[in-house]
């Protein structure tokens, strides 16, 4: 199958190349072909008739320049508290860990957002213990911040219940 695609390619290519013949009949019509016939006289075309193309020069690729890289996609996703989960503790403690990938730089830190308010020092560990935290319904986002305080990632809002029991005292 090769060997006959590439003899019908340089059929074709040899057949590109072949001359051009004109000649008139006898109502007075011109005709061209590409097979000689009588009175059929061989057609000269000017240099300025054929097609030439030219491409741009390609530019030079200097090797001192690195290509320019993606900016990396981080994907933060809080593993604890589970999406409205009832946490029950009287001291108001509970622990968060958020799961990012990949691995984020190490002038990169964490910030954990409490109920739209920022909660704490940014940090490197993945997992953040709240304390003392009022009982009711609360929502979380950890955000990924760069060393200039961009947010390079965040994750997605976690709702989660906190009870706390109340003695109440004798009277």
């Amino acid at each position: 199958m090769r060997l006959f695609s590439l003899f019908l390619l340089l059929l074709l290519s040899s057949m590109a190349n072949s001359t051009v013949y004109k000649w008139v009949d006898k109502d007075g019509q011109i005709h061209y072909t590409d097979k000689p016939v009588n009175n059929a006289n061989p057609v000269e075309f000017k240099a300025n008739t054929n097609n030439h193309v030219s491409l741009p020069p390609v530019p030079a690729i200097s090797t001192n320049t690195p290509p320019p890289s993606k900016p990396v996609q981080y994907q933060l996703t809080i593993t604890k508290p589970i999406e409205e989960e009832t946490i029950r503790n009287n001291n108001g403690d509970l622990s968060v860990i958020v799961q990012i990938k990949p691995r984020f730089p190490s002038t990169s830190r964490l910030q954990l957002h409490l109920d739209n308010q920022i909660l704490g020092k940014p940090q490197t560990s993945t997992m953040f213990s709240l304390k003392n935290i009022d009982r009711g319904e609360h929502n979380i986002i950890i955000k990924l911040i760069d060393k200039n305080g961009k947010i390079l990632a965040s994750s997605l809002p976690r709702t989660f219940f906190l009870h706390r029991s109340i003695k109440n005292k004798p009277s």
